[in-house]
């Protein structure tokens, strides 16, 4: 199977949000548990603040928001970091053939042609958009489902060669 595919900003930053939710969800779930319980926390009717004003109750509570915001400047930091890459690496712009085989990958570009055998392969996932490939050592392949052929062919390749495979939507 072929699959050509000219990589975006938008597809790039989808690759890096995936891998950074990946690597901190459930510190990013602890952290929107502790946002939730800010917001409502001083609404709470209990003795300790009985005499003080709302804006006060979240003064004193705004503890609960250091995880939080360490996880919004995280998450902007990787975006802006993800921009600037973007902008400098060429490599990362560049159309891509895809060709799988039983084998394993083929990617073509201008600058560059590679081989990966099925066996490097740890996880294919599958979303709504994208499908992501990667190795033991958080190598990426990504490309949106809509520049697939025929995805039922592929999803059945990635089921046989790869380790783990997560179809966590499917829209053909």
């Amino acid at each position: 199977m072929r699959i050509v595919y000219s990589p975006t900003f938008s597809d790039y930053w989808s690759l890096n949000s995936y891998v950074l939710f990946k690597q901190f969800r459930i510190v990013a779930l602890f952290a929107g548990a502790l946002l939730v319980l800010f917001l409502i926390f001083p609404m709470l009717p209990y003795t300790a603040h009985q005499n003080h004003d709302l804006l006060e109750r979240y003064r004193a509570s705004s503890g609960l928001l250091i995880l939080p915001g360490i996880i919004a400047f995280i998450f902007a930091a990787t975006y802006w970091g993800a921009k600037k890459r973007w902008a400098a690496a060429q490599e990362l712009r560049e159309e891509r053939e895809y060709i799988f085989d039983d084998s394993g990958i083929s990617v073509k570009t201008k600058t560059a042609n590679s081989f990966t055998n099925w066996e490097i392969f740890t996880e294919a996932v599958v979303t709504k958009k994208f499908i992501f490939l990667s190795t033991a050592q958080r190598q990426f392949h990504y490309f949106p489902i809509l520049a697939v052929p025929d995805l039922p062919r592929l999803r059945e390749l990635l089921k046989e060669k790869v380790a783990r495979v997560n179809v966590s939507y499917t829209n053909r």
